[in-house]
């Protein structure tokens, strides 16, 4: 698909196919505009007026620097009341402190830096404050998931965002093995649990990811889709109503012969 037109039919698929929120381009400014335009197409220039219907998703250069790919994508969404999600992708021991909590305070920052810049553009423009650390193999500098650190940092960042009023966005089943193996498995498992447990209002790469993100599997992608039907059951919690607590089946005799 030609560059030049690929952010169209990226988010004429999202429209089309999909009912899920929309995520419109950022790598420019003129495919942002391009984005919004085809918003108000779909839904009228009014109605976006009042209503969040795209999203923007960006990420810091970390460590502290805004450049102009984040800022433009801020203006031109929160500029047409629509939202923008932005994610500090912090390196451990690259791009960021190499603890854990280091990491976390820089990430707060530079999302706040953020989050004040696009009310600035509109007061109430709705944003994400998202969260994408990761820790780093220090033989290969390529970074690594689902590990302990940033599966914490989860966890911290949802309570933050929860102190902030403001929803979380976090990664998904996230590994950095290459195929659907066992490493594929715990990493990814590990990774969407704490998703799942830190409250995260917009999951991104919730199935298939792969390699770090290099490349999607579609076995992966069948084998994550049943997970998050039993993350899915264990988020709406255990149900103690009388069918629940099997009233019934207590009211038989002492000795009777039950078959469940």
């Amino acid at each position: 698909v030609p560059v030049s037109k690929r952010h169209l039919d990226m988010l004429y698929i999202h429209m089309r196919y999909s009912d899920k929120a929309h995520l419109g381009a950022i790598t420019t400014k003129e495919r942002a505009e391009d984005s919004v335009a085809m918003a108000r197409i779909v839904f009228g220039e009014a109605f976006l007026e009042s209503h969040c219907v795209i999203l923007g998703n960006v990420n810091t250069n970390s460590p502290l620097l805004v450049d102009k790919v984040v800022t433009e994508a801020i203006r031109v969404y929160c500029g047409a009341g629509q939202g923008i999600i932005v994610a500090p992708f912090v390196l451990s021991g690259a791009m960021g402190p190499v603890t854990t909590a280091g990491s976390i305070a820089q990430a707060l920052a530079e999302g706040m830096m953020c989050c004040a810049y696009s009310q600035l553009v509109r007061p109430g423009a709705p944003f994400v404050l998202g969260n994408f650390l990761s820790s780093m193999n220090l033989r290969s500098g390529a970074p690594t998931f689902g590990m302990p650190e940033p599966v914490m940092s989860n966890y911290i960042v949802g309570q933050l965002a929860r102190r902030l009023g403001l929803p979380l966005r976090c990664g998904g089943a996230l590994t950095s093995s290459k195929i659907a193996d066992a490493q594929a498995a715990y990493e990814s498992s590990d990774s969407m649990h704490s998703t799942a447990l830190a409250g995260s209002n917009f999951t991104l790469h919730a199935a298939g990811w792969l390699e770090g993100g290099l490349c999607t599997g579609f076995e992966k992608l069948v084998m994550d889709a049943d997970r998050l039907g039993a993350y899915e059951v264990l988020l709406n919690g255990l149900p103690l109503d009388a069918d629940a607590l099997a009233r019934d089946a207590a009211d038989l005799d002492a000795g009777a012969v039950l078959h469940l």
